[in-house]
């Protein structure tokens, strides 16, 4: 049995500050600090946006140095659109922050479970984070030194040794040897000194360009996410794209590129032979005019093993993001099949809002492999295919607010009756053998490769106060048991629940879970 446990306190220093905000009156006069994805803070301000406390955005395309404060409405009906100024050239005010400190602590009783904690490894035993930082701000230029040092316990537990050629005794036995996610990261207790959210970027007119290393989410899930969470380690990598969304008459369109390079872990290949990695990702947001509420977006990834001789110029640019999506159009005369050695994945999600009643749904659907023309999309659409779906929805009380919270994913294809058409393994490639990871943790969904996921959870915010509590379902693994085990009992499923809550301070701000 599985004991989980998570404890967490931040320590804010100084006071929210009162920002001017753009087009809007009062009452709309409130910004305060949010921290970075998955932060307890973030959680409420995205709750927010559906009790009509501040005004709906996408929430799509998150980065903390983008959206560090969110704006509030004191009477419950924000402005669609409101928001603080844009980063940009303006006065020469010199601005020095001390961001708010935290400290997150996570205890295994029996295996490992790591999922959604960034650079910390949440392996069996006790992990403990510490992180923090200072932001400078002057002119249309934005720094953020904000590191993360954890150290992790790393208890052994009764886990199957990898035996394939060339790799770790800890790796993960379960994906052929296809994936850079071992059970355990080696055989002691060991620390972590990480950038964490470190960023430099500079933003002028509508744009926003920059270094960084923090960690970034895509799509509407608030529990998993196909092609980006905050499992794993921010990447190391620039981005360029819009500061906000862009009225375009229509609509509202945000765009953003990112380029990175995934690092392998120590506890994967022995032989030194795996390559290095090039990632290339484009982000589009879009929410129509005559629909406000509905946001709509689509991810495209490459994720390149860099040959001997280095990549072109053209995939250094990200072109191959804009080419046609299927393998149909890749034909030539030397490549009659349209083989593409890259690997490919891509996700369209969208996310509606409905302030009103407290309500919102949102899904998302991803492939990892190209199809061959537009026929072949429709006609197996579950080919190489992965979905997540879920509502959050928020009942006024008389004391406080309930809110529900309800979300499925599954990357987890089955064995089909068509033999001639293999059935790949989501986040894994046949030329890229680390697949979606950074050192070691998920770049996708949390629950990895080949799993099958329910959640479900219940929460109760009453003035400083929260409670509530939770039930996940998930099975791991399902291919390899499909295919290894066979026995309709044999699958690795992991079903558990537990209580969470937290109480907060003017300073500071404690929360907790115990499943």
């Amino acid at each position: 049995m599985l004991l989980a446990s998570t404890l967490a306190f931040a320590l804010t220093v100084g006071s929210p500050p009162e920002l001017p905000i753009e087009g809007v009156v009062s009452p709309c006069t409130t910004a305060f600090d949010i921290g970075p994805i998955g932060s307890a803070t973030a959680d409420l301000a995205r709750l927010a946006q559906l009790t009509g406390a501040a005004p709906v955005s996408s929430q799509l395309h998150l980065r903390w140095s983008s959206q560090p404060e969110v704006l509030l409405c004191g009477d419950g009906r924000a402005p669609h659109h409101a928001s603080l100024p844009a980063p940009g050239p303006g006065p020469a005010d010199f601005e020095l922050r001390v961001l708010p400190s935290g400290l997150r602590s996570r205890f295994n009783s029996a295996w490992a479970d790591d999922r959604n904690d960034g650079a910390l490894w949440s392996g069996r035993g006790l992990s403990t984070a510490f992180e923090g930082g200072v932001r400078l701000r002057w002119r249309f230029l934005s720094a953020t030194v904000a590191p993360v040092v954890a150290w992790q316990q790393n208890r052994a537990f009764h886990a199957p040794a990898s035996t394939a050629a060339g790799k770790s005794v800890f790796a993960n036995p379960f994906n052929y040897g296809a994936i850079d996610l071992p059970l355990r990261f080696g055989p002691e207790a060991f620390w972590t000194i990480d950038p964490g959210q470190t960023t430099l970027r500079v933003d002028g007119w509508g744009v926003s360009a920059g270094a960084s290393t923090e960690n970034l989410w895509w799509g509407p899930g608030q529990r998993n996410s196909l092609l980006m969470t905050n499992s794993a380690p921010g990447m190391n990598h620039l981005f360029l794209g819009t500061t906000r969304p862009v009225d375009i008459w229509i609509g509202w369109l945000e765009a953003q590129m990112i380029w990175a390079k995934p690092r392998e872990s120590k506890w994967f290949d022995t032989t030194g032979t795996s390559r290095p990695r090039f990632y290339n990702a484009l982000n589009i947001g879009f929410e129509p005019a005559a629909v406000p509420g509905l946001f709509l977006g689509l991810t495209r990834v490459y994720l390149y093993a860099v040959p001997p001789g280095g990549l072109t110029a053209a995939q250094y640019l990200g072109l191959p993001l804009v080419a046609p999506f299927t393998k149909k159009s890749l034909v030539t005369s030397a490549n009659p099949t349209g083989d593409n050695p890259d690997n490919q994945l891509a996700s369209v999600y969208a996310r509606w809002v409905f302030p009103g009643s407290g309500l919102e749904i949102y899904g998302e659907w991803g492939r990892d492999d190209h199809s061959w023309d537009f026929e072949d999309i429709v006609t197996h659409p579950s080919h190489s295919s992965a979905g997540m779906a879920g509502l959050q929805k928020v009942f006024e009380t008389s004391s406080g607010w309930l809110r529900v919270v309800a979300e499925v994913i599954q990357t987890l294809e089955k064995p089909t009756n068509n033999p001639p058409r293999g059935v790949p393994i989501f986040y894994t490639h046949w030329n890229e053998v680390q697949g979606y990871t950074n050192r070691g943790q998920m770049l996708g969904a949390g629950v990895g490769p080949q799993a099958d996921s329910q959640w479900l959870a219940v929460d109760y915010f009453s003035g400083p106060a929260t409670l509530g509590g939770w039930l996940e379902r998930v099975e791991r693994n399902g291919r390899w048991f499909y295919d290894q085990v066979g026995g309709m009992w044999a699958q690795d499923v992991e079903f558990g629940g537990g209580l969470r809550g937290g109480w907060t301070w003017p300073e500071l701000e404690l929360s907790g879970s115990l499943g």
